[in-house]
């Protein structure tokens, strides 16, 4: 009977490892897949002067693509958007700003994933700039 234990403990305890390992594992590909899924898309706008701005710029929900707008957006200015996997590609990204009443140069830029992928710069009164991921 002492052995029936000792045997019967040690599949127990074989199933009990194996399904934390396969329980940390599935974790694991579940983050790494959500990861892969998504873009991250940082725009941003800055001046050579404490300025404000008007901004437009891309975003995605779902499948769907819209512009969205900021006005007397103080600069440096950013924003950082998800973008799925599925919906994205870099025909899609748009940013654009015009200077208000100080400052002579703006600039716009878009990057994906931590690399930029456009920048432009712009210069003289009233300067406006634009970023197309296509450029």
């Amino acid at each position: 009977m002492q052995k029936m234990k000792g045997t019967t403990m040690r599949k127990l305890l074989t199933v009990c490892v194996l399904a934390v390992s396969t329980l940390a594992l599935v974790g694991c590909s579940s983050a790494e897949s959500g990861a892969r899924g998504e873009h991250v898309v940082v725009y941003s706008i800055t001046s050579d002067a404490n300025s404000s701005a008007t901004i437009t710029y891309a975003i995605v929900d779902g499948a769907d693509v819209s512009l969205a707008q900021a006005n007397d957006e103080t600069l440096p200015w950013s924003k950082t958007v998800q973008m799925p996997d599925g919906a994205f590609s870099n025909s899609i990204l748009r940013l654009a700003g015009q200077l208000g009443s100080s400052g002579t140069t703006i600039t716009c830029d878009i990057s994906v994933d931590g690399t930029s992928v456009v920048s432009q710069t712009s210069s003289g009164p009233a300067a406006a700039v634009t970023c197309n991921g296509t450029d």
